[in-house]
């Protein structure tokens, strides 16, 4: 399988600044938000002030990896589950083809601990393991980390910025952000874009909280 991967070896300074700053951006794009959920009233409608970490959801993916001149699209699943005030465990898994010998099935597990920020957000880190196997033979394993901020915008609506590394391949950093519009208490409607140094994806769902 061909896979987009972040080598500073192969890659100039230029593009490397360009991540980084967009990273940054994306952030910054979040301020004004973060100011308005963090002064406003209860925005969920039950008595949580922010998100809950017990989930089950499904998403359709799809991935465009510049660099490689390839598409590729499929279905992610992934959980979590709370074990104290602090930690969790999250997990997912991720199968997904295209064309141009793309084409992979990954299964991720790791722990999570998140920490009040404000009234309405979270700040939190993820230490995983992945393992993938490639369409077109062979396949990878190593660590990932992550770490970002979620909580709720307004009434209803949740919100999220993360950077993740990986280290499959050369390894990666990818800046994603997305959010979530909670029908009821147990259901949600789910949307998350994502970008590295030379691959974008989009992700839409639905995700069910227990």
């Amino acid at each position: 399988m061909k896979n987009a991967v972040f080598n500073p070896n192969t890659y100039s300074t230029n593009k490397i600044r360009s991540l980084f700053a967009g990273a940054a951006l994306v952030a910054g794009g979040f301020s004004g938000s973060l100011v308005y959920a963090q002064n406003a009233n209860n925005p969920h409608t039950d008595n949580t002030h922010r998100p809950s970490y017990n989930y089950l959801g499904l998403r359709y993916l799809s991935q465009n990896l510049d660099d490689f001149d390839c598409n590729q699209d499929g279905l992610v699943l992934d959980a979590s589950i709370t074990l104290t005030d602090g930690f969790y465990v999250t997990g997912d898994y991720t199968d997904v083809s295209g064309d141009e010998g793309c084409g992979s099935s990954t299964l991720k597990a790791g722990m999570g601990y998140r920490h009040p920020w404000g009234d309405y957000w979270h700040m939190y880190g993820v230490v995983s393991f992945a393992d993938s196997d490639y369409d077109g033979g062979g396949g990878d394993s190593g660590p990932v980390a992550a770490a970002g901020l979620r909580g709720y915008l307004r009434q209803r609506l949740e919100g999220y910025v993360e950077l993740e590394h990986s280290t499959l391949g050369d390894g990666d950093l990818t800046a994603s952000l997305g959010g979530a519009y909670h029908f009821t208490r147990a259901f949600a409607l789910t949307g998350d874009v994502g970008f590295s140094g030379d691959q974008n994806s989009l992700a839409l769902g639905a995700r069910y909280h227990f």
